[in-house]
């Protein structure tokens, strides 16, 4: 059995599959919990007003230039990288 995800994504070139990316998802016992201080940047800004109310999980430790994040705020689920 195995606890976590591995997704990946392929073409098909000329009749051979190609990769083209790829996610590990943590298992659920290192789903690590991170502190929101308020403010994440990116393509977007999320603003979060209180952030007792939010809680945030890292859903991939296997990126190499940054992480992957659950967050959790309001009673809505938002993931970001």
């Amino acid at each position: 059995m195995f606890n976590g995800l591995h997704l990946e994504w392929r073409v098909s070139i000329r009749g051979a599959p190609v990769l083209i990316g790829d996610i590990t998802i943590n298992s659920l016992d290192k789903l690590d919990p991170v502190q929101i201080d308020g403010k994440f940047l990116g393509n977007e800004v999320l603003t979060i007003v209180d952030t007792r109310s939010c809680h945030g999980f890292i859903l991939s430790s296997c990126i190499e230039s940054g992480r992957v994040l659950l967050i959790y705020s309001n009673n809505t689920p938002s993931i970001w990288y």
